[in-house]
């Protein structure tokens, strides 16, 4: 299979802030910087507060925007501690500045540290929050999962519209394992890569 055209990445608006109201998580975000790390790439997380992954979709922007936040660190807090009881249907807030916009949490899930499906990119306006879960590794001194609410504002609106909650069918969440224009600046393969990473 042919490599994906590279193109010049373009710095998307920074998301400033996530909150889910139901479960009382509320974060501040800052840029994560995408950077080289043992032969791959990643973002680096940065310590209590969420970090906004560098190339991805910005607020209300078509796209995928990644944000990562520790679940529980001495050292680099637990923004994200709470984001495990987020359901189907719950309402988010995503701020670019003193603007917020609207999305609604579409799909919830546990996988591997190392798939990085979750990163593609989608056509509409989405965000993916992701934290730590699953079992401690002492040699890798990380958890050995990932935690995932993907959340789009584009069902926010259609339920609106509708005047219900949207609830997808199991299998409907629009994402593939071509992780495509959020890692276009790297030079190298993001091979069995630690999304987010507990020590970084």
């Amino acid at each position: 299979m042919a490599a994906p055209e590279r193109r010049e990445p373009v710095e998307s608006r920074p998301i400033t802030g996530v909150v889910l109201p139901r479960i009382g998580l509320a974060a501040d975000v800052v840029p994560a910087e995408l950077v080289e790390q043992d032969d791959t790439v990643t973002w680096l997380v940065p310590a209590f507060k969420a970090g906004h992954s560098q190339y991805t979709a910005g607020p209300g922007e078509p796209g995928n925007g990644v944000v990562f936040g520790h679940v529980t660190n001495r050292s680099l807090g637990n923004v994200f501690e709470p984001l495990h009881r987020a359901h189907v249907g719950d309402p988010v807030e995503i701020y670019g500045g003193e603007e917020r916009f609207d999305y609604l949490v579409v799909a919830v899930l546990a996988g591997p540290r190392t798939d990085v499906s979750v990163l593609a990119p989608t056509e509409s306006a989405s965000v993916t929050l992701i934290t730590c879960t699953g079992d401690w590794n002492i040699a890798l001194h990380d958890y050995m999962s990932r935690f995932i609410a993907h959340v789009s504002e584009a069902q926010r609106r259609l339920a609106e519209s509708q005047r219900r909650v949207y609830i997808p069918r199991p299998g409907t969440l629009p994402l593939t394992r071509n992780i495509g224009k959020c890692l276009q600046k790297a030079r190298k393969p993001m091979r069995q890569v630690a999304i987010g990473s507990s020590d970084n």
